[in-house]
């Protein structure tokens, strides 16, 4: 008996071939029910196919394998996405699991296999809201981009995590002028704890006073210097923390800057910690830790430029 042209079995049966097979209308793509998500024009490419596929759960990320097993396995997922309907289709009382992704999502005999690795990233939040005040909610982790950020009992910030380090942009804010006025007179900026080029917000978790150009422009600078060239090539950086310590309960200016991270270069990592004076030093010390953060990341094989 002919099955109905709009049903899913139809749809999803497999094509016939040999002598007798019968051509299909040229109108639209086989395999992709009218109308859904996939309903892609001929010219569409590859590439654009894929960007729609992968708009999947953080965490997972979208590969080619040229496998039709895989097929089995992501279509749970992908197959209600693209149609709105279940990825089994029925013979007689038994759900039957489909086997085939569509033709033209298939892409020169390839299949998009969903792959989550013990190494995924962490996973990206919209910045958390919060005044630009010197105390913050105390105790609390605030969460911004792929960060995390941690005040004392007194509100202040006093943690901040980057698992995966990612060399990218973020925007600024008004509230790095109103944090750095706090540190009182003379040469004091809005620094970050996470730098704006790692992607780290302009918000008051992410902000503490620094010393201006020998701190904030200068020694924290020279290190997110060296971590940038850790990313070059196939280099990365994990577990970028950066922990402060105030000198008393009352004080909003932390005294001392500890950065830690975990290069990884030719698939070997080491450790890098500088924990650095939130001071003005004389020209002699100024050099000497200068030296001192440049001899750390050739330690860690990322080389010196940039420092």
């Amino acid at each position: 008996m002919r099955t109905p042209s709009g049903s899913s079995a139809a749809r999803l049966a497999p094509s016939p071939s040999g002598p007798h097979a019968t051509s299909r209308p040229s109108g639209r793509r086989p395999g992709i029910p009218r109308g859904s998500q996939s309903d892609l024009p001929a010219t569409t490419t590859k590439s654009n196919q894929i960007a729609t596929l992968c708009n999947l759960p953080l965490g997972h990320e979208c590969r080619y394998k040229a496998d039709e097993a895989a097929d089995r396995a992501i279509r749970p997922v992908l197959w209600p996405r693209l149609t709105g309907e279940s990825p089994f289709f029925t013979r007689g009382t038994t759900s039957v699991p489909a086997t085939r992704l569509p033709t033209a999502l298939r892409g020169a005999a390839a299949a998009l296999v969903l792959v989550a690795t013990s190494t995924t990233a962490a996973p990206a939040y919209a910045p958390e809201a919060a005044a630009c005040e010197r105390h913050l909610q105390p105790d609390h982790t605030y969460r911004a981009n792929q960060h995390t950020f941690t005040t004392d009992r007194r509100g202040r910030p006093i943690d901040a995590l980057a698992k995966t380090l990612t060399a990218k942009d973020a925007e600024r804010g008004e509230c790095e002028s109103t944090v750095g006025n706090w540190g009182g007179r003379g040469d004091w900026q809005g620094g970050h704890l996470i730098a704006a080029s790692f992607n780290g917000v302009s918000r008051r978790y992410n902000l503490v006073p620094m010393r201006g150009r020998q701190i904030n422009q200068g020694l924290m600078k020279r290190v997110e210097n060296g971590a940038r060239a850790c990313l070059e090539g196939a280099g990365t950086v994990a577990d970028y923390r950066v922990r402060l310590h105030y000198p008393d309960e009352n004080a909003i200016s932390p005294d001392r800057i500890q950065v830690t991270m975990s290069p990884r270069i030719s698939n070997v990592s080491r450790q890098v910690t500088l924990t650095l004076p939130n001071e003005n030093l004389p020209a002699e010390q100024l050099e000497s830790w200068e030296t001192k953060i440049t001899k750390a990341f050739q330690a860690a094989r990322c080389g010196s430029d940039g420092l």
